[in-house]
């Protein structure tokens, strides 16, 4: 078992337990350090795949979404000002604005920004959050299925049923299986082992697929884990 030891004035004060799994595309086990089976929630590091719903079911082609617009889908950003400018443009293209963010504002990640904030008198707005590419993209998905924008962040909601769908195509982890919470953006979070989350990025990456979501195959292909 890795740990990792927080010292204050020489004197050990805290201690920390390290899970690791890595796998391959096929979901073997290639190296390990306390229990790969660790149930846990998956919070950001998930945003890549309930962003890929806006790609395979079509919405960033009829909206016309740029490369960057789905990289803050994918991601927390920092709240720069040019990052909050395109998830302000993002929302200007489904027809939604940022009364329609259910995620809320709070500081930029970044100390520098947030003191550039501070000293300029900005008023944060649930666009600066870290998570608003994520949840622009959640509306763009309402959009185009022509699903309520309202209440989008509840499990119940389609959209979220949807994420749910991919989550567990990528981890093979069957919906019913899998942990739900809320993340502290608002929207749901996924509680799984780390070895299914590990599994989802190992496929995701492979082939050379160069990031084009549409060409990834459908992980249907692939055996379940045991």
């Amino acid at each position: 078992m890795m740990r990792v030891e927080q010292l204050r004035g020489g004197v050990v004060e805290a201690r920390h337990e390290v899970h690791v799994a890595v796998v391959d595309s096929t979901g073997g086990l290639v190296a390990r350090t306390g229990d790969p089976e660790l149930v846990t929630f998956w919070r950001s590091a998930a945003k890549p795949f309930q962003a890929l719903p806006l790609v395979e079911d079509g919405a960033a082609e009829r909206f016309g979404l740029t490369s960057e617009e789905l990289a803050l889908a994918c991601a927390s950003h920092s709240s720069e000002p040019g990052q909050v400018a395109r998830v302000r443009e993002l929302l200007g293209k489904i027809g939604c604005s940022e009364r329609d963010l259910l995620c809320g504002p709070h500081p930029p990640l970044s100390d520098r920004v947030a003191q550039d904030y501070q000293t300029r008198g900005v008023r944060l707005t649930a666009a600066y959050s870290n998570c608003s590419g994520k949840h622009a993209g959640m509306l763009a998905l309402a959009r185009h299925h022509a699903w309520p924008t309202e209440f989008y962040t509840r499990l119940e909601h389609p959209v979220q049923q949807r994420c749910l769908a991919e989550v567990s195509r990528w981890t093979d982890v069957p919906v019913a299986d899998i942990r739900t919470a809320v993340d502290g953006c608002g929207v749901v979070c996924y509680g799984m082992p780390l070895k299914n989350m590990a599994l989802a990025y190992a496929s995701i990456g492979r082939d050379g697929l160069g990031g084009d979501a549409s060409r990834i195959p459908h992980p249907a292909s692939r055996p379940m884990l045991a």
